[in-house]
């Protein structure tokens, strides 16, 4: 069973809410903040997609790895899915009780979503998260 959480756009493309992720028995894993779903672009001259976060271990044990399920729901109904993976500083090291941790996921073109489609974020644990 998945708990979602979900949060819905206003007019707003930073978050200033923090978003609990708690697993299939309601214990709180992670907590997210600083959602940030958009950056400018010089470039390209324009917003595009990216997702950066804060992510914080709550879980109350160190963790080696922590998956989380990302789902972006359009205006027209459709969904953009992603997995984004939060570990420790290096491979073998543990991403520490009560640590926080600087995510970034970036999107190629064409873009995933854009400010005139987004309608909501949703973060989970997958299925297999023990």
């Amino acid at each position: 069973m998945r708990f979602l959480w979900f949060l819905l756009m206003l007019t707003s493309l930073t978050f200033g809410q923090t978003f609990e992720v708690k697993d299939q028995h309601g214990i709180l894993v992670v907590t997210i903040g600083k959602v940030k779903l958009f950056r400018h672009s010089d470039y390209f001259k324009e917003d595009i997609p990216e997702l950066e976060a804060t992510i914080t271990n709550m879980s109350g044990q160190d963790l080696h790895t922590v998956p989380l399920d990302v789902t972006i729901h359009l205006k027209d109904g459709t969904t953009t899915d992603f997995q984004i993976r939060v570990t420790g500083i290096c491979s073998v090291c543990d991403f520490r009780t009560e640590t926080t941790f600087n995510v970034t996921h970036t999107f190629s073109k064409p873009w995933a979503y854009t400010p005139e489609t987004l309608e909501s974020i949703e973060f989970s644990l997958p299925n297999s998260f023990l």
